[in-house]
């Protein structure tokens, strides 16, 4: 069980104890495929619905959240118009069930209501929550507004969201694409820190709640860290510095070192590249390249689905001198051209002492015009 000692040197420091390991570990396939016997059950009550699928309350309670999860996320669909238009929407518990299809909100109004009519305690929790890497040091009001649970199962508190659990959306709510995860049912609660911030901090269920601050900076959390049990350890931070044509060692805890099969990298919504990692004990060290310089976003890969989204500044390769031109050595003579040289020396000079002789000779004969 993972458990984090808080220190001053650590930029980001969560608590995870004991209570936060993930309930959902537990095997809920039979419990998954009664509530998808169940159907939509259109026409009928929400007491009629919560009582089929807690069979009347007797399943453990554990499971009966489970199922009232599964029903919804399975049941009812996103609403990016009333997303965008929360004026125009009404996000209550009835109008989710008779249309089948709400917001965030809507979400978290019904899972309040089938969970308060099978007497198991929750809470509608408002607050702030990032998914996209442009959201890293900059959330907005406007595009981070948020709304998720809190759901007490045999005394202790889980933290469940399931608008991400039925798809995603774009960062404007254009568009939304179905895609069904249960990372985010009784999500550990250090990671869910990472991804949302409630307005009252005590609900984010930590012995040490984290400020906005950090929650702003934080990475970007996909379901596959969840699922491989990832923490980040050196890169708790969203923003990374590097230079191009570099390698930067990015490391994470992970909590079975045995789920991780292949790693893998994509920057510029380029295609993913596997990379090199390693494992020590509990450890994942993962060398991420930067190809080029500039501002830009960049994925990690952990078995073929994205784990983190982080954003890069990346400075210029710094060039490297040319290198100094070098003095072409002179050749050394060889013993016979050194002989050569030397003999050629001998007679050059010779012949300079000759020359000097006949030319006094010449000198010291008399002037034969001056005897005339």
């Amino acid at each position: 069980m993972k458990k984090w000692i808080i220190t001053a040197t650590l930029a980001f420091g969560l608590y995870c104890s004991a209570d936060a390991q993930r309930i959902n570990r537990k095997d809920y396939s039979k419990t998954d495929e009664y509530a998808a016997s169940v159907g939509p059950m259109h026409g009928n009550y929400l007491k009629t619905i919560v009582d089929t699928l807690t069979k009347h309350r007797t399943l453990p309670q554990e499971d009966q959240v489970r199922a009232i999860y599964m029903w919804i996320a399975h049941n009812v669909d996103y609403s990016t118009v009333g997303k965008r238009h929360p004026r125009n929407f009404n996000p209550s518990a009835s109008e989710a069930l008779n249309n089948r299809e709400t917001t965030d909100e809507g979400y978290a109004n019904l899972f309040k209501a089938m969970l308060d009519m099978a007497h198991i305690r929750s809470t509608v929790i408002s607050g702030m929550a990032k998914s996209d890497p442009r959201d890293i040091g900059k959330v907005s009001d406007k595009w981070n507004k948020h709304t998720w649970n809190s759901v007490e199962v045999n005394g202790k508190w889980y933290l469940v969201d399931i608008a991400w659990s039925v798809g995603r959306t774009d960062r404007k709510f254009r568009s939304f694409t179905k895609a069904f995860t249960d990372a985010w049912y009784m999500t550990d609660k250090e990671l869910f820190a990472m991804t949302h911030y409630p307005k009252d901090k005590k609900w984010q269920l930590l012995d040490t709640p984290v400020n906005k601050s950090v929650f702003t900076q934080a990475p970007i959390i996909r379901p596959a860290a969840i699922v491989n049990e990832m923490y980040p350890v050196s890169a708790k931070r969203g923003s990374v510095r590097g230079k191009a044509d570099t390698t930067k060692k990015m490391i994470f805890e992970v909590g079975e070192p045995d789920l991780i099969k292949s790693m893998a990298v994509s920057a510029r919504a380029s295609d993913r590249v596997p990379v090199k990692y390693t494992i020590e004990d509990n450890l994942l060290y993962v060398d991420v390249p930067f190809a080029t310089d500039g501002d830009y976003s960049f994925n990690i890969y952990v078995n073929d689905d994205i784990a983190y989204m982080y954003q890069a500044d990346v400075s210029k390769a710094k060039k490297r001198p040319a290198p100094k031109p070098q003095a072409k050595p002179k050749p050394k003579p060889q013993p016979r051209q050194v002989a050569e040289n030397k003999k050629a020396k001998t007679e050059k000079e010779k012949k300079q002492k000759d020359k000097s002789k006949k030319e006094k000779i010449t000198d010291d004969k008399p002037n034969q015009a001056s005897n005339l």
